[in-house]
């Protein structure tokens, strides 16, 4: 049962609109529903008729929602989807270091839940929200994205210099 006053069915238009405007050739998408995802990039045929883009990989490092072992690999996957299963920080410290562009579709209230916060911290230091919706969001790591010191010390010097400026 769900509470009257929360959606039943998250709304995932608006950033996936935003997601399947701004994709580009060799992007990660992560998802912590990949089966939704991928629903939403076949209605919106994303990728190419015989082969529709699918999600790369689903995050998921508290174990709730059960995976599931490949017939012929030991990599656990989302079971509804086949999406590879990121399950600890390390796996996602070597995504990023391995990919310049990394898209999240996840749900801020699902994500708690789902993800140590460990995991969580990481994501909010290394990526920017760049859509969302009522209990949905999008974010981006992109190959510009400043690391959180060094926007917190760009912030701090941004802050004094204004202060001089106005003196």
């Amino acid at each position: 049962a769900f509470d009257v006053k929360q959606l039943r069915v998250p709304d995932w238009d608006e950033p996936t609109k935003y997601l399947h405007e701004h994709i580009r050739e060799g992007d990660v998408v992560i998802s912590i529903f990949p089966h939704t995802t991928n629903y939403l990039f076949a209605a919106h045929q994303i990728g190419t008729p015989d082969q529709p883009r699918t999600v790369d990989y689903w995050l998921e490092s508290r174990l709730i929602i059960q995976a599931t072992m490949g017939d012929t690999t030991q990599v656990p996957r989302d079971r509804r989807s086949g999406a590879v299963m990121l399950h600890n920080i390390e796996q996602l410290e070597k995504l990023f270091a391995e990919n310049e562009r990394v898209w999240y579709c996840t749900m801020p209230l699902a994500q708690g839940k789902l993800n140590d916060s460990v995991v969580s911290k990481y994501l909010r230091q290394h990526m920017d929200v760049v859509s969302e919706d009522f209990t949905t969001a999008l974010m981006l790591r992109d190959q510009n994205h400043r690391p959180a010191p060094i926007r917190l010390e760009e912030e701090e010097s941004e802050h004094v210099a204004s202060e001089y400026y106005l003196q």
